[in-house]
């Protein structure tokens, strides 16, 4: 199938003002890896179930910053400087000297994450104009991947049954659905359906003391 442009990379790696939810966009490197393997997962429902997530579905993926935040960019980028941007070889020397440059398989200290964060805020319309808003927030990223597989695992074991899907090449959206994102929501994650979390809600969430198996 042909790709339309609004899916092609090169959307992906534009900044600007999203005309939809007036938020600033900018790529992220994940977007390219997380766009195909959405639109995989909407092509597997069509296949498996005939309900995708839409006959003409597009799913785009960009980073943002609080609003506060991009004041703070707007400002330092009006005011003149006389500094050179530093290099990739200058940053990550300068990352080494304080300690901060981590290699593969190597991460920031557990006592570090406490205060990070990870969210989604998703935006969609509908072929006839209906828009719909919802958000997930979590710790830091390192942890989020970790909660993610742990709750797949624990899906797979204890909500077999209840899956779907059973076998196949799938994904943990395709096969694991409903059972699946009751357990992430389950585990302490913070999920809004209808709206975004408010910035001042984007807190590490933790994770939930005791959950039934």
């Amino acid at each position: 199938a042909k790709v339309r442009k609004e899916e092609s990379d090169a959307i992906l790696n534009k900044m600007g003002e999203c005309p939809y939810t007036g938020l600033w966009r900018v790529p992220t490197m994940y977007s390219f890896l997380n766009t195909r393997i959405v639109r995989r997962s909407n092509a597997m429902l069509a296949n498996l179930e005939n309900q995708p997530y839409g006959k003409e579905f597009n799913f785009q993926e960009f980073a943002t910053l609080p609003p506060d935040m991009w004041k703070q960019q707007q400002q330092s980028s009006e005011q003149p400087t006389s500094k050179k941007a530093m290099s990739v070889e200058e940053e990550k020397a300068a990352l080494e000297a304080s300690g901060k440059y981590y290699k593969q398989g190597e991460g920031p200290p557990l006592e570090e994450l406490t205060e990070a964060w990870i969210a989604n805020l998703m935006w969609a319309q509908t072929t006839s104009g209906k828009e719909i808003k919802a958000s997930y927030c979590g710790n830091d990223a390192y942890f989020e991947t970790s909660r993610a597989a742990v709750e797949w695992a624990m899906t797979v074991r204890f909500d077999y049954d209840k899956l779907p899907h059973k076998g196949g090449v799938l994904n943990a959206a395709v096969s694991g659905q409903e059972p699946y994102a009751k357990r992430l929501i389950g585990s302490g994650a913070k999920v809004t359906l209808g709206k975004w979390l408010d910035w001042s809600e984007l807190t590490p969430p933790g994770f939930a003391s005791s959950r039934k198996q």
